[in-house]
């Protein structure tokens, strides 16, 4: 009656529980890293207008007095404007300057959207992992306490000795204190996965999720970020390497007491002393370091994709093996049954059999988890995140 019970309020429990697709979205929908990650792109937007920006005009004025034999004789004034103006080149060297910062600011908010997914997917399954170790535990505090009972029994029959039976309550009694345990590695992993995720209060979660491999093929998001980071250092080359940016245009009007100036014309800087070549050498360091960086990247994926398609591959085909083996004991378990029912075994043979189905289940419970980490990275290096 108390196997029913249990069984009705799981279920009732796994209706109202919320899936994994519903939780990560809301965490990266309300996660504020991803948010102050996201300003960087406004942040970035903001600097570009800011290198394509005029400087301000002067604007200048001096009055004058004129003097003859130290007598006042006059007066008069001059007014100035002037305006300094980037030369065309420098703008276009800029505005992609300006692009480069925006894109790079995209790629990088999308590969930490990215990370966040991948973390809070690969806490998950920790988390699942020790959910359904409890569920297999009480099965086996389940089938150990029912030994210990049939143990204590045939003590008191004369049909095992006293040691038997001391030893097998041993057993059950440290195996409780393994489950109990285990509930505060659970506890851990909740609130490590709520924290990971950014959640304000505690959800009934479930733990059933089917990750899946991607058959679309993306870009890996960290060599794209990469990419970015060097388009923005080669732009950023093209802007040094302007030793003239702009010109200066000005205009003048002089007033004096018998007659007026006006003049109009252009300020050029003298490349002499400053022509940037440390700043050029700098940019240009910074698109090599980038390319090592690529290049690095590359065969590290690379060789991650191969590890992961080969460990893929294996635990495939261990989780077939252990369903399999899950299934013949099941075979062997009910031939056990069936014979002790005629009283042709004993009950200690029909629990080790039922042991060994729970080690097994165990066996394929870890090697579920490590197939669906797998997947979460795989799909992570193909930018399928």
């Amino acid at each position: 009656m108390i196997k029913i019970l249990l069984v009705i309020v799981l279920f009732i429990s796994s209706i109202f529980a919320q899936n994994f697709n519903e939780f990560l979205n809301n965490a990266l929908e309300n996660s504020p890293y991803l948010k102050s990650n996201n300003l960087n792109i406004n942040q970035a937007k903001e600097e570009g207008l800011a290198l394509l920006r005029y400087e301000n005009p002067t604007l200048g004025m001096k009055y004058s007095k004129f003097y003859q034999d130290f007598n006042s004789d006059g007066n008069g004034y001059t007014l100035e404007y002037s305006q300094v103006v980037q030369l065309p080149g420098v703008s276009d060297t800029k505005e992609m300057l300006s692009q480069s910062l925006s894109e790079n600011a995209q790629a990088s908010f999308l590969l930490e959207k990215s990370r966040l997914r991948r973390d809070i997917s690969l806490e998950y399954t920790k988390y699942t992992q020790v959910k359904a170790s409890q569920k297999l535990s009480q099965e086996r505090l389940f089938l150990l306490q029912t030994l210990y009972s049939y143990t204590e029994k045939k003590y008191e029959e004369g049909a095992v000795s006293r040691g038997t039976m001391l030893e097998l309550r041993l057993e059950y009694e440290m195996f409780q204190m393994e489950v109990e345990e285990l509930k505060i590695e659970i506890f851990q992993r909740y609130f490590s996965l709520l924290k990971m995720a950014g959640i304000k209060e505690e959800v009934n979660l479930s733990t059933e999720h089917n990750f899946v491999l991607s058959k679309t093929k993306g870009t890996n998001l960290e060599i794209e970020y990469l990419l970015t980071k060097k388009n923005k250092a080669v732009d950023s080359v093209k802007v040094v390497s302007n030793a003239i940016e702009s010109i200066q245009l000005y205009g003048e009007y002089e007033k004096e007491q018998s007659e007026e100036i006006m003049s109009f014309g252009v300020k050029i800087p003298l490349v002499i002393f400053n022509n940037k070549k440390e700043e050029k050498r700098i940019a240009k360091f910074e698109v090599q370091k980038q390319d090592y960086l690529i290049e690095n990247h590359i065969r590290k994926v690379k060789f991650e994709r191969a590890k992961l398609d080969k460990q893929r591959e294996i635990l495939e085909n261990l989780k077939v093996k252990n369903e399999q083996l899950i299934r013949s004991l099941y075979e062997v378990l009910l031939m056990f049954e069936d014979a002790y029912a005629i009283a042709k075994t004993n009950l200690l043979e029909v629990q080790g059999i039922k042991e060994k189905i729970i080690m097994a289940k165990s066996n394929l419970v870890e090697t579920q988890t490590k197939l669906d980490q797998n997947i979460i990275m795989s799909n992570y290096l193909e930018g399928s995140l």
